[in-house]
């Protein structure tokens, strides 16, 4: 019963991958520009929701029992973040005293250089005169050489057909106690995701791990991941990586071809 708990709260996590069609409605902002989803609590109330980071907005949605909570904050009157208690991260705003906290990260640390990066790279943006969707013209910071490892998984191909047909596969990525998870492409011996996650590098030991990759496929008749069957899996030495590389690696059960792989070491 904790395993299945568990496997349903890491698919909630891993679902911060996906593009979620309701934060456009919710937000008025394009479901292309969403990067990352955050569970957490918000405020002194600690409305439990999620934080949602763009590439212009930090924004916050939670219905709890019928009660909705909505915050949209634009990068541009955000001043600073900082953490704070019980895991929290303060959002610091140009108005006089304003702020915003968010608290109870799963990974507060992750969060936080991940909001720091982009909230980094939006303002060099702004200062060239670019647009967010300019980002890859942007020299590496400081702060991006000192470690962030940005992966990009593409596809997958010759997936095995399973009982009620092609499968609904889906890949998770586990450094540590960072997890993702990318979005479920049904029906597909090909499955193309074609997304992006990031792994701060903070501590030397980090460099001499690996990330584990797991293909797996969704299971349409149940809701607990626990229950997915798993095509294959690999274990990436971070200590081999070199940038935009462009990798074909098997996986380790049954020899099926893993999708191809970017590198970008900053």
């Amino acid at each position: 019963e904790n395993a299945q708990r568990c496997g349903k709260r890491e698919e909630r996590r891993g679902g911060m991958q996906s593009k979620d069609w309701k934060f456009q409605r919710r937000f008025g902002i394009p479901q292309d520009d969403l990067l990352q989803v955050f569970g957490c609590t918000y405020g002194k109330m600690k409305k439990l929701g999620n934080l949602f980071l763009s590439k212009e907005h930090l924004c916050f949605y939670s219905n709890v029992l019928s009660k909705k909570t909505k915050e949209k904050i634009p990068f541009e009157i955000i001043s600073s973040f900082e953490k704070c208690k019980l895991n929290g991260i303060r959002v610091s705003l140009n108005m006089a005293g304003e702020e915003r906290k968010f608290y109870g990260f799963t990974h507060r640390e992750h969060t936080y250089e991940l909001l720091l990066l982009h909230y980094g790279r939006w303002k060099s943006l702004r200062k060239k005169g670019l647009a967010p969707s300019d980002v890859s013209v942007l020299e590496p910071t400081a702060a991006d050489r000192r470690g962030l490892l940005a992966v990009t998984i593409l596809n997958a191909k010759g997936l095995p057909r399973i009982i009620h047909g092609e499968p609904n596969a889906y890949c998770t990525l586990t450094m540590g106690d960072i997890y993702y998870r990318t979005t479920t492409s049904y029906n597909s011996c090909n499955p193309k995701w074609t997304q992006q996650f990031d792994f701060p590098i903070l501590h030397h030991d980090q460099v001499q791990g690996h990330i584990q990759l797991v293909v797996a496929d969704r299971s349409s008749q149940s809701t607990d991941v626990a229950l997915d069957n798993i095509i294959g899996t690999y274990a990436l030495s971070v200590d081999t990586f070199t940038r935009d590389r462009h990798l074909n690696m098997p996986l380790d059960k049954k020899g099926i071809s893993l999708p191809n792989v970017c590198y970008d070491k900053w």
